[in-house]
Order: C-alpha cells, then structure tokens, then sequence
C-alpha cells in the first residue's frame, strides 16, 4: 500500500514539475499557446520551448505541441499520437498573431531562430531522402514577417 501512495506522490511531483519546466512568456503569447492545445487536443511539450525578444518590438515564441488528439478521441489530450508539431506566434505588442506550423516530425526541425529588423528568421534541419524520421541532415531557413496579426513566410 505504501508502494502505490509513494507512486501516486512522484506522478503528481512529475506532473508539476513539467508546467515549470516551460520559459516565462507574454501573457497574450501564452493565452494564444495555451488555446492552440486545447483545439488541438494536445499536450505542449514544454523544454522545447523557446522565447526570442527583439528589446523594442517583437516577442517570438516557438513551441511543440505533441499527440494531438483533435478528430480521434472527444475526451482524451495529448495522448493518441507520436507526431509532434512545431508552432510559432508572435506579438508586436500591440497585436498577437494566430499560431503558424513552421515544422515538426519529418519536416523542418528549428536549430536558431532570431530577430533581424521585422524578419524573424528560423535555421534547422530538414528530412533528406535517405533520413530517418529521427535525424534530419538538409540545412533548411525560413524567413517570417509579422503583418499586423498575421505571420507568413517571407521570401
């Protein structure tokens, strides 16, 4: 009996320290992370977290969202997959953006990403034809804009 009290007491130790374990990040930005998982039954995977702000204007936050549930199960989260998806949203202050997909499992894999001017610029990895879904080895970039509340690539 007490095997199971002692286990029951590390699964609520571990649960808690997972929601620590994510970066501080702007209210606004993490109401629009936090609204994204719920559509999407999924569960954030928060170490992978990472928030990038420009002094002045722009805060940038990439984030996982892992075993989206959304059209599998009405009750379960994060729990009916392995895929994981890379997210990114980003405020200029004034305004939030809509979460955009910028990668995830056998696609682009982010390495750096930073702020020149109003670019938001992301490195990584991409799946080459040979790769295993693990390992990634074709340089890959994108550039994003933030356009009013709107993020889209930019060439």
């Amino acid at each position: 009996m007490k095997i199971r009290y002692i286990f029951l007491a590390l699964m609520a130790f571990t649960a808690n320290s997972d929601a620590k374990d994510c970066p501080v990040t702007p209210a606004a930005l993490q109401k629009g992370i936090e609204q994204l998982a719920k559509t999407q039954q999924a569960s954030e995977y928060c170490a992978a977290r990472r928030v990038i702000a420009d002094k002045s204007r722009l805060s940038v936050v990439v984030f996982t969202l892992e075993g989206s549930c959304i059209g599998l199960s009405s009750t379960a989260i994060g729990t009916c997959s392995n895929q994981w998806t890379r997210y990114m949203i980003a405020s200029n202050g004034k305004q939030v953006s809509e979460p955009i997909k910028i990668g995830g499992k056998g696609s682009l894999n982010d390495t750096s990403i930073k702020i020149v001017g109003d670019i938001i610029q992301v490195n990584g990895l991409s799946q080459g034809p040979h790769d295993a879904m693990c390992c990634p080895s074709i340089p890959a970039h994108q550039n994003y804009i933030l356009s009013g509340s709107r993020l889209s690539l930019y060439p």
